[in-house]
């Protein structure tokens, strides 16, 4: 390794934001989230952006991001929907300006080893919920890595098998209408599940997103309920006041063993 790699990982290491905060900020980079220098401004803001119906995940998200404040406004629908969106800005800072500058090249978003391995479980996990999916019957998995290149997709390939030991396939998307191609990180059903229980410590425990992201179907009645309680098990300890409406569904849709 180089000393420009270590001289950045330490710049990173070194902003003053907690652990916790960086990596739900890297996550969101690899998702939904936006890190930019605007024009006439010295520093940089972040910012996320999401569809009415997942206004409660932003909110969580809000809720996690208390020493970069900002507020939640509702944004202009863009040029490919008229659908509400809600929209969080932070302030600017000089302490996002860092990391704008260690996550992007001339303004552009960059895919480097130096700021993935500051990813913690909760960064995945927002990763997962911003750009996964189940699919194939929802017995596998798929991340849409649309706006990458196929290089950095080999890059988090990589690293997601040397950081977190998961497999993923790199596969390609045509999209013949405007002749382009996309490349997309695939898990198959062992790599899948690996994958969700890493991230189930930290997920949102918002039912309706919790459902489309983390159950898995199995035809086997068996196997879905072996994976119903694995899945309780690892949250079952975030269990409290504010979580009962979540566990509460949880119970009563799947009705796990170990209550």
């Amino acid at each position: 390794m180089n000393l420009e790699y270590h001289v950045r990982r330490k710049a990173l290491s070194n902003i003053s934001l907690s652990r916790k905060t960086k990596s739900i900020m890297l996550g969101s980079l690899l998702g939904d989230g936006c890190l930019k220098i605007y024009k006439n401004y010295k520093n940089a803001k972040f910012s996320i952006r999401h569809t009415d119906n997942q206004k409660s995940y932003l909110i969580w998200k809000v809720s996690q991001l208390t020493e970069i404040s900002g507020k939640i406004s509702q944004s202009k629908p863009d040029g490919f929907s008229k659908s509400i969106k809600w929209i969080f800005q932070s302030h600017v800072c000089q302490r996002l300006t860092d990391i704008h500058h260690l996550t992007h090249h001339k303004s552009c978003k960059k895919i480097k080893r130096q700021w993935l391995n500051h990813l913690t479980p909760i960064g995945l996990a927002i990763w997962w919920f911003d750009d996964g999916s189940l699919i194939c019957e929802r017995r596998r998995g798929v991340l849409c890595t649309d706006s990458f290149s196929e290089k950095e997709c080999q890059l988090l390939k990589n690293y997601l098998f040397k950081v977190w030991g998961i497999k993923v396939n790199i596969h390609p998307i045509n999209r013949k209408k405007i002749d382009k191609k996309y490349y997309r990180l695939w898990f198959c059903n062992s790599e899948l599940q690996k994958w969700l229980k890493i991230i189930a410590h930290e997920v949102p425990l918002i039912w309706e997103l919790f459902e489309r992201k983390m159950i898995i179907r199995y035809k086997n009645p068996n196997l879905q309920q072996r994976w119903i309680s694995e899945l309780y098990e690892i949250i079952k300890t975030r269990e409290n006041s504010e979580n009962f409406p979540f566990f509460n569904e949880f119970r009563k849709r799947y009705s796990p063993k170990n209550k």
